[in-house]
């Protein structure tokens, strides 16, 4: 199973890929799944099919870990 997540964000989805895998987490950037391969509006595919359940609050902590990294590093950039 999966969910697929849309977030308005100036975040680099391959930032934020980055980001998750550091923290021991990861997901399938949304432009994958778009025939324009736009990286815009920033989405993700969340995979949950063979994780145990009583892992996915931890899995959600590490994500938005990487995300406020992701954030920190994409206002640097700027």
């Amino acid at each position: 199973f999966a969910i697929f997540v849309e977030a308005p964000s100036s975040v680099d989805e391959v930032t934020l890929l980055e980001a998750a895998v550091d923290s021991g987490v990861s997901f399938d950037p949304g432009s994958s799944f778009r025939a324009s391969r736009a990286p815009r509006p920033l989405a993700v595919r969340l995979c949950f099919s063979l994780t145990d359940s009583k892992l996915f609050d931890e899995g959600v902590r590490r994500l938005a870990v990487a995300w406020k990294r992701a954030r920190g590093a994409s206002r640097s950039r700027k």
